[in-house]
């Protein structure tokens, strides 16, 4: 089961996604706008393949745990404490 969550709202609204990709655990901080959200959450809980990045901007993704360096860029960009 995939674990989303939003974690702030402006004109956007950025979404955590983890998803499983080549075996490992991966994590997605997507830039959301406003117009796009619906169909964005709906793709979330569909069973069809979906590309991220036609709903909005991938602002940092990697696998495991977000680094101190993407945490940071998150605190200063984007106001936010992951």
């Amino acid at each position: 089961m995939n674990w989303v969550a939003k974690v702030a709202s402006h004109k956007e609204r950025i979404y955590f996604v983890e998803r499983q990709r080549s075996g490992k655990s991966a994590f997605f901080y997507i830039r959301v706008e406003l117009p796009k959200e619906q169909a964005f959450l709906a793709a979330l809980k569909g069973q069809q393949k979906f590309i991220l990045s036609d709903y909005g901007e991938i602002i940092a993704s990697g696998f495991s745990n977000p680094s101190d360096e993407i945490r940071k860029m998150l605190k200063e960009k984007y106001g936010f404490d992951v």
